[in-house]
């Protein structure tokens, strides 16, 4: 609520306070207000540092499971494969698999 600045709806209980009290009391929230989002921005979003990108190239090896993906389903049903062999290109780069899968193999590019 600090953050974004809602306006609370609560009323005090008017009865228990006058007029100085509740503007005493109202300077206190707006003051509190200010110096939490003070101390949020310079405590917390300070230690809040950018990681460089790390690269995506791992390493496929083979015997490891990997889920073969398909445009059409979500990643929770893409069927599940074992690695058998690495396909290396011309820069020894490897960039297709040979994929073993409940209904036979596959051969699939590495993404």
């Amino acid at each position: 609520m600090f953050l974004q600045d809602i306006q609370t709806v609560g009323m005090p209980d008017l009865d228990h306070l006058d007029k100085v009290n509740l503007s005493r009391r109202f300077r206190y929230q707006q003051n509190l207000r200010e110096t939490l989002r003070r101390r949020f921005r310079d405590e917390y979003l300070g230690l809040l540092v950018r990681q460089p990108k790390k690269s995506r190239s791992k390493v496929v090896k083979v015997g490891e499971v990997v889920l073969i993906g398909c445009d059409n389903k979500k990643k929770l049903d893409w069927p599940m494969g074992v690695v058998i062999s690495l396909l290396p290109g011309i820069d020894n780069c490897v960039r297709v698999v040979k994929l073993k899968m409940a209904m036979g193999e596959l051969t699939q590019p590495v993404q």
